[in-house]
């Protein structure tokens, strides 16, 4: 008995570094991606877990730079300079702050992006047909939620097409990107008054 439960535990980990090494080329094109990404913008649409929905635009200046522009229904900023992640309520002039490493978003916007780093953790690696879906989280902080991210992949271009962000009850949101441009972003876009004190600009 004691010989069975010690197999079934060595196959219970060894099966995501198989199920992760049967996506290692696919992997490593990502890091490669996220390494070589100075800058992403797109129009996006989002739905939540209650079905309601949003859209705006998305700006990525890697690394570091993060602005979430909501302008349906509700005018909403996030932004992330670096270490700290602000939620700015425009109608209600309120904000509020985070550390960024206690988000998701800490993935898309950490200097150098390995799969390997000792604080990644990959929960899932599904691909079907073209489109690539990885789910990651933080070692030791499940509790902060997990992200996952959707590219499509054909012959040797990749292109992020969405996110979804999950929070610690698993409840998620689900952005999805359109008008994608890897052009220059005005560093403009990522300055705020209202809330520079915060983000210490």
């Amino acid at each position: 008995m004691k010989k069975l439960l010690l197999t079934i535990l060595f196959l219970f980990l060894i099966f995501p570094v198989f199920a992760q090494s049967n996506y290692q080329e696919d992997l490593d094109k990502v890091e490669n991606y996220f390494n070589n990404l100075e800058y992403f913008s797109a129009s996006f649409n989002q739905k939540d877990f209650y079905d309601q929905e949003a859209s705006g635009k998305f700006y990525l200046s890697r690394p570091g730079k993060l602005k979430i522009d909501y302008q349906i229904p509700n005018k909403l900023i996030i932004t992330t300079n670096n270490r700290v992640t602000a939620y700015y309520d425009v109608e209600l002039d309120e904000v509020s702050q985070i550390r960024t490493k206690k988000t998701p978003i800490y993935f898309l916007v950490k200097k150098d992006f390995s799969f390997k780093d000792k604080d990644v953790v990959v929960l899932s690696v599904n691909k079907k047909d073209s489109l690539l879906e990885i789910t990651l989280t933080q070692k030791n902080k499940e509790d902060l939620g997990k992200i996952l991210l959707k590219f499509l992949m054909k012959d040797d271009a990749i292109s992020l097409q969405g996110i979804k962000i999950f929070n610690e009850l698993e409840e998620g949101i689900d952005i999805t990107f359109s008008n994608i441009s890897l052009d220059d972003i005005d560093k403009k876009v990522f300055k705020l008054d209202n809330i520079s004190r915060v983000l210490g600009k």
